[in-house]
């Protein structure tokens, strides 16, 4: 099943059962949304190579952002796995000291005294490196892919960092560090696209406001209302005075490049997850049948969201800027409207 979303609008452009998902098929049906109207800025998408190397043939010169989101739910997975391990590791090493405290009182201590010391070894060693894991995954998700973060070499810096600390840590469980790590390291430019893209943005702003780019990148800052530290605060101070009646319009300037900037395809996932509702109800899923669901999740309103633009609104009605009837009636049906009945 392939599938496109536009991700301002989160309207569906793209719904079609293949046989198959290589590059030909990809870019067959990227053309066919091009006829349409599909011109993208850029486009954000996971590493499959049938998907990249058909838009590198349909979308030629459109950048294709790398998906945070499969990246840390890769990373995050690889965490609770060797937590998991540590854990484990934990209990054997807790049976071994109710062995130990058993064999001492039947003077057998050296018996299990071999048993206990590897167990030690072994837990202490899969706690540090599930412990350690975990840190680099915060910093991951909080910083270097955070879309209120650094700028794009100090993200590249700690991403490098983060990459070599993997690398230290795969003699302790190689087989599950990693596929994590040689994703980070061969996808390093895909993935941070987006911090470059909106570093170029922001500088762009420090040319229009006429202030250095690291002013731009503190206004940044003061958006991640979760760290409004007492340091935060001093800084917000002196941008206030250095802009002065400029900086709520500086602010709203950063505020519409953040929301502009997208970083996953985790749209897509949703609307996978809205399918498989749908797909269970019917044996046959044909071209029909699901030009009729992309209709429906295209024209149907949203009841909320944490997008203020797109509440009690359609996809395409965002997408459009224009208001439309109920998708039924847009179907050529009548609504149904029960009379009011009073006493």
């Amino acid at each position: 099943m392939l599938a496109g979303v536009d991700l301002q609008s989160s309207y569906c452009f793209l719904l079609s059962p293949e046989n198959q998902r290589d590059a030909e098929t990809w870019a067959i049906r990227l053309l066919e949304a091009m006829d349409r109207g599909l011109d993208p800025h850029y486009s954000v998408a996971d590493f499959g190579k049938g998907l990249r190397a058909g838009q590198a043939m349909a979308l030629s010169g459109v950048p294709c952002f790398g998906d945070v989101f499969h990246v840390l739910q890769d990373f995050a997975t690889l965490a609770s796995r060797l937590e998991r391990k540590a854990n484990t590791c934990l209990t054997v090493e807790g049976k071994r000291e109710q062995e130990m405290e058993k064999a001492k009182q039947d003077n057998n201590g050296r018996a299990v005294s071999s048993k206990l010391g590897k167990a030690r070894k072994e837990a202490a060693e899969a706690v540090e490196v599930a412990h350690s894991v975990a840190i680099l995954l915060e910093w991951m998700r909080e910083d270097v892919l955070a879309l209120v973060g650094p700028d794009l070499e100090t993200r590249r810096e700690l991403y490098d960092f983060i990459v070599a600390e993997l690398l230290a840590l795969e003699c302790f469980s190689k087989k599950q560090i990693r596929k994590v790590r040689r994703l980070l390291e061969n996808q390093k430019d895909t993935i941070l696209a987006f911090a470059e893209r909106l570093d170029q943005q922001l500088q762009r702003l420090a040319a229009q406001f006429e202030i250095s780019p690291s002013a731009v990148q503190d206004m940044v800052k003061l958006q991640d209302t979760q760290r409004y530290t007492p340091a935060v605060q001093e800084l917000e101070r002196r941008l206030r005075r250095l802009l002065k009646h400029r900086f709520y319009e500086l602010e709203q300037a950063v505020q519409e490049v953040l929301s502009q900037t997208f970083r996953a395809s985790s749209l897509i996932e949703n609307l996978n997850g809205r399918l498989r509702s749908y797909f269970s109800l019917r044996r046959h899923i044909g071209p029909d049948y699901l030009d009729l669901l992309r209709f429906f999740f295209n024209h149907r309103p949203y009841t909320r969201s944490r997008r203020p633009e797109r509440v009690k609104k359609s996809p395409a009605e965002v997408m459009t800027g224009e208001s439309h009837p109920h998708w039924l009636e847009m179907l050529g049906f009548t609504l149904f409207k029960r009379s009011a009945v009073t006493a």
